[in-house]
């Protein structure tokens, strides 16, 4: 088991209710190979493995977890928040500073 995050004992309730298998079927489902599912996450193919098998809990899916206890804190979704942003479309809007 390998452990390098701040916050051990998060992780390993993390790995004790992720169900692992749910992610090899969703990236199987989406048609991606692990590399890249890795790619989009800013992973590699030896993260997503890992956590497919359970064995290691990535650094992107602690911060998710986390940020996810803070939004449920605040009473607030991931589409409360990803909502409150401006589409994509209207970034070229945007004057840089």
């Amino acid at each position: 088991m390998v452990t390098d995050h701040k916050y051990p004992k998060m992780e390993r309730v993390v790995r004790q209710h992720l169900k692992a298998e749910v992610i090899k079927e969703l990236r199987k489902e989406l048609g991606l190979s692990q590399a890249e599912l890795g790619s989009l996450l800013g992973s590699d193919q030896t993260d997503i493995s890992r956590l497919e098998r359970g064995q290691k809990i990535p650094d992107w899916l602690m911060k998710a977890v986390t940020l996810n206890r803070l939004l449920q804190k605040a009473q607030l979704s991931f589409d409360d928040l990803l909502l409150s942003l401006p589409d994509p479309e209207d970034y070229s809007k945007v004057k840089e500073s």
